[in-house]
Formats: structure tokens, sequence, C-alpha cells
């Protein structure tokens, strides 16, 4: 009698990072560092007033209860201009920080957002955001004219960010109006994606073009990347703005893979932000204001 043993080993497939995923993991790394440098020094400082709020209120059946310190804030980006740095549509073979200035001007599109920010006391916070847009792209006018190439793609993306306050905010010091910010974050993006061939539709490559490789439907990680600014009209209602780079994991959010290609897809977005504040705590803090 004989007996078989047979093991079974899983595959796992290495995700190679780009150069421009390195880049951008090399840029987040030196905003983190450089935003917990400020908040080490900010607790350094001394102040001559200090402040005796709590962060105990009255809740809703007249009890007291604890409350979670900071401003709560709903953000709507009602509109603003986005772009997809994908393979259709490349302008030109030179890099220069992380790619962003190699687009074109007629292929923007508008990219909404929805968000749910709160920031806490120590300059620090937190951003859910939704995003929902649509990119174009196409090899009219870029450096391989006679390729044919051309997407539109519907792009949903969900992140999570930290932020750090640079200037103003609700717990500055000083009464401003003005808050600057900067944020990363990560999050998961879904892409789908019409790809067309001289104005054609199609799910496989042409035959001229046999080593590309399309994708038409995607879900991938992402690192966004911005930095905000917000102007406080009255206590409850801001407008600002907020450039953000969209680093995905992925080579498909425009639906192809082209044999040369060396970079993953990015998005990059200007967005126009309205921002309304429906709850705002306070504990002891380092602030000296009243707002």
């Amino acid at each position: 009698m004989q007996f078989e043993v047979h093991f079974w080993v899983p595959e796992f497939q290495i995700y190679k990072p780009t150069n421009r995923m390195k880049n951008t993991l090399l840029f987040t790394f030196i905003i983190l560092t450089c935003t917990i440098d400020l908040n080490a020094q900010w607790f350094k400082k001394s102040y001559s007033i200090t402040p005796t709020v709590t962060d105990l209120t009255i809740g809703n059946n007249g009890l007291v209860q604890r409350t979670i310190p900071g401003t709560t804030s709903v953000m709507l980006s009602a509109f603003g201009p986005a772009y997809c740095f994908g393979d259709p549509g490349v302008l030109s073979t030179k890099k220069f920080f992380l790619n962003v200035f190699d687009f074109n001007l007629l292929d923007t599109r508008f990219v909404y957002s929805l968000g749910l920010r709160h920031i806490f006391t120590n300059n620090f916070g937190l951003k859910a955001t939704f995003y929902y847009g649509t990119f174009l792209g196409s090899d009219v006018g870029s450096i391989y004219p006679t390729r044919g190439y051309s997407f539109n793609s519907k792009v949903m993306e969900f992140t999570l960010n930290a932020e750090y306050i640079l200037l103003g905010g609700p717990n500055d010091k000083y009464l401003t109006p003005h808050t600057l910010y900067v944020f990363a974050g990560a999050g998961v993006l879904h892409s789908n994606v019409v790809f067309m061939y001289n104005d054609i539709s199609i799910t496989t490559p042409p035959p001229s073009r046999p080593n590309d490789k399309i994708q038409l439907v995607t879900t991938a990680p992402v690192i966004p990347l911005g930095i905000g600014y917000q102007f406080q009209l009255n206590y409850r209602l801001s407008i600002g703005a907020e450039l953000v780079y969209h680093s995905v994991f992925s080579d498909f959010v425009d639906g192809i893979q082209t044999q040369g290609s060396k970079n993953d897809d990015a998005l990059a977005s200007l967005s126009f932000t309205f921002a309304y504040k429906i709850m705002q705590n306070r504990k002891k803090s380092a602030c000296n204001c009243n707002r």
C-alpha cells in the first residue's frame, strides 16, 4: 500500500512599486515627519492665559456626558477641475515632480466630493471623503498622435485622511478667518472605463499592439496627498480650495497598460470647498481664543 501526501502552496503576487509610487511614499513620509515636529514644537510653547473649558456637556436627555473635543464639519466640493495621468495623452517623456505638469487642459473634467471632518484641539484632524468624477484622455496632440487611443473613465473613491493645520484654524492663539492645512491618507478607488481605438469602443488590444493590456473595471488602493485653504465666513460656514494628488496602485484607471508603461496611473484635482460646522466641543488646550 502506498500513500501520497500532497501540499498546496499558495502563490502570492508581489507588487513592485513604480518610481511614481516611491516618490509618493517618500513625499508622504516627509509630510508626516514635518507635521509631527511642528506639533511637538507647538506644545512646548507656554501662554499666560489658561482656558478653563472642559469636555463635559449637557446632552439632549439633560444629563452631563463626555464629548469628543474639537470641531466637526461637513465638507462639500460642488465642483473642481480634475485630470487623469494615464497612458493615453502623454505630452512629454521628461518626468518632473510626480509628472504633475504633463497634462492637456482640454481633457480636464470635474470631480465632486462629500466629506465629514473632525479637527482635534491639537490641530490634528481626520476626514473621510467620497469622490466621484469622470476623466478623459486621448492620444490626439500627444507624443503618440497616430496610436489612436482614448478613454472615458468614471471613478469613485473613498479615503480616510489625517490632517494637520499649519496656519489658523479653530484652535489658533489669534483670532483669524484663515486656515491652511496639509493632509495625507489612504483609501480605495473603483473605475469603470470605456476604452476606444480610433473612436471605436474595444475590450481587447488592437492587432497592431498585441502586447498592450486592457482592463475596463478596476478596484485598487489609493494614497491621496494634498494641501487646502479655508476662509471662515461666519461661525458655521467656510469656503476654500483643496489641491489633491491621488496616487493609485494600478495602471488601469484609464483602462489600459501599454507595453512601455513604467508608472501607475494618478489623478489630480482642484476642488472648491464649502464647509458647514455641525458641532464644536472644547476642552482644555493651548488656545487663548474664544470662538
